[in-house]
């Protein structure tokens, strides 16, 4: 039943993605300061100040971003979406260069972001994260899926997408069989299905300053990178943080797969500064890995039964923050103890809109769904909207609110009367 609930579970959370676009996806503190930079798949980023609590400023953005980082400095903020990189002054968000790629890779205080040529190209570009420069191509023979550097930004890890291997070197690159478990175990599920399919993912360690390949190590997991996909190198071993999976690869090229009795599906996935705590999270909740003593520690950052995905991860001092998709921020300390909770809701002056996907195909049904949101929208006084008007679309702005507490109690509402398609909340346009 269990299993059977993370499948359901899977699949709504696909069709979401796939249908609707605005929601939160990237949270980045500014280096000595208190200041979180906020953003997601709509144009405006929030400045948080951590401390507070309070929203400080706002700034809009040209693309939905997808992912933010500061460079090694922190003078400049870089902002990503599926096809550029943005590179901002942090203090009034204006725009200082604009950089075309595909598939950005950002780094915390790295001097370096990458952008990786996924198809019909087997390269990583890597630029200068303070002025956009693009300072070498790393070609790596295969189609790179994801990448990682070390704590000192020498070296660069390359991970393949899946390729074919063959079912000796699974076995020769492989420290033990993972057996079948009799409970459900997402983690042990994915390794006993992909550890004899023929199939892995191969794994370049590259020197930055000499411009030469190190190694080279084959690996008998390829991994999907469906939510959250990380490349972490920690001492003389790498670790690959996946959506089900935790594979350690030593210095001898041979990967153990690392079980966890209460594995959860992975939303967002960091590591700590020192390189020593691996955190996955799921809806608030998840394990950290703590790479020393090679054990799992579990956490639970929910207010109550709440179920709300988690959009990002990032560290401040000794904390662990995560950055939820109903506008909150948590904090725990590296050994799971909760700390602080924050709810973001002040945005900019034009507030939050409650966006809605106009879904439905037949006119009956976009009736219905019609009269359940006017009819609440004729309680607060607001105009009502005519949906035929937007058949098919997934931005349609139901009404706008000035926080995030109004337009969550408005969705509320509506939802409890049976609405059956999509909502997200974003600031207002």
């Amino acid at each position: 039943m269990k299993k059977l609930f993370y499948i359901i579970t899977l699949l709504f959370v696909s069709v979401s993605t796939f249908a609707f676009d605005f929601e939160l996806s990237s949270a980045v503190q500014r280096p000595g300061t208190d200041e979180v930079f906020i953003g997601g798949t709509f144009n405006t980023v929030i400045v948080f100040n951590i401390s507070t609590g309070k929203t400080i400023r706002t700034f809009e953005v040209t693309e939905g971003i997808t992912d933010m980082q500061f460079n090694k400095e922190g003078k400049i903020l870089i902002a990503v979406s599926s096809t550029k990189a943005f590179l901002i002054n942090p203090d009034d968000g204006s725009l200082i260069s604009t950089v075309s790629g595909s598939d950005f890779q950002l780094f915390t205080l790295s001097p370096y972001f990458i952008s990786m040529k996924k198809y019909g190209d087997t390269k990583a570009i890597v630029y200068n994260s303070a002025t956009g420069e693009k300072i070498k191509e790393v070609r790596c023979d295969f189609q790179p899926k994801a990448c990682g550097f070390d704590k000192d930004f020498k070296t660069l890890y390359i991970l393949s997408a899946k390729t074919e291997i063959g079912e000796s070197d699974e076995k020769k690159f492989l420290s033990q069989k993972v057996e079948k478990a009799q409970g459900y175990n997402c983690y042990n599920s994915a390794y006993t299905s992909k550890q004899e399919d023929k199939n892995g993912s191969l794994l370049m360690k590259y020197d930055i300053e000499k411009d030469a390949i190190i190694s080279s190590y084959i690996c008998p997991f390829d991994f999907t990178g469906s939510y959250a996909l990380s490349v972490i190198p920690a001492g003389d071993d790498v670790y690959i943080a996946d959506w089900d999976m935790l594979v350690k690869i030593d210095k001898k090229g041979i990967s153990t797969a690392i079980e966890c009795e209460k594995a959860g599906f992975a939303y967002a996935i960091n590591n700590t500064p020192d390189f020593e705590n691996i955190i996955i999270s799921s809806t608030k909740s998840g394990n950290i890995y703590n790479i020393p003593e090679s054990k799992w520690i579990e956490y639970n950052l929910k207010q109550g039964y709440e179920f709300t995905y988690t959009a990002d991860i990032f560290c401040t001092n000794d904390k662990i923050w995560l950055l939820s998709k109903d506008y909150t921020l948590s904090s725990m300390k590296y050994n799971g103890e909760k700390t602080g909770f924050f709810k973001i809701n002040e945005g900019s002056e034009k507030g939050f809109s409650v966006f809605y996907h106009n879904g439905y195909s037949k006119p009956e049904d976009r009736s219905k769904e019609a009269a359940i949101i006017n009819a609440e929208l004729s309680n607060r006084g607001l105009a009502n909207i005519d949906l035929e008007q937007f058949i098919g679309k997934s931005d349609v702005v139901l009404a706008t609110f000035k926080t995030v507490a109004e337009a969550e109690a408005f969705t509320k509402i509506i939802k409890d009367n049976k609405l059956q398609y999509i909502t997200k909340i974003a600031p207002a346009k």
